[in-house]
């Protein structure tokens, strides 16, 4: 994540967002390139703490996010109910490696007026949703059979799931959906 710090517009973050993913991409030569969105991906500098007149149009919101950096990813796995959350997972069969991606952006929610509830910028989270998923599903190696034991796991944040720190002002308050 961070891979910007907040252009003027959704725009020209979206712009500069994709000229580094290609770099990235092209750089390390992978097949694969995973990236968490950061808290600085997405003009949410434009957050006005006491106005709050910030819209989906004004930043680059989870859907495109997913659309531009992880829907390319052949085999991921995406929360059904929630396809453009932000989060997946990928299984490498041969390394018997399971990758996870989560959303501590995962905050893109609204009041009555279309207008952002939280910021990105400084409140961080994962909500209810994607943690059932994590727990659930990405989490889940009972398809894997008698071998289901013998997987390792890396799970990607921007941020640690750490809920006693400043980035996280909430603690371990449940957000809002």
């Amino acid at each position: 994540g961070d891979f910007v710090s907040g252009f003027p517009t959704a725009e020209e973050d979206i712009k500069n967002m994709s000229r580094m993913y290609h770099a990235h991409k092209r750089d390390i030569g992978a097949k694969d390139l995973f990236m968490c969105q950061g808290n600085h991906d997405g003009t949410w500098q434009k957050w006005n703490s006491t106005s709050h007149q910030v819209k989906a149009k004004d930043i680059v919101t989870d859907k495109t996010w997913t659309n531009m950096f992880l829907k390319n990813i052949d085999g991921a796995v995406y929360d059904s109910t929630n396809p453009l959350g932000g989060y997946l997972y990928k299984d490498y069969e041969d390394k018997k490696v399971r990758i996870i991606i989560l959303n501590t952006c995962d905050i893109c929610v609204y009041d009555e007026n279309g207008y952002l509830k939280y910021n990105a910028m400084y409140d961080n989270a994962i909500r209810q949703q994607q943690l059932d998923w994590l727990v659930n599903y990405a989490l889940d190696f009972s398809a894997k059979g008698e071998d289901k034991t013998n997987w390792g796991i890396i799970v990607f944040t921007h941020f640690g799931v750490d809920v006693d720190n400043d980035w996280f002002p909430h603690g371990a308050a449940l957000i809002e959906n």
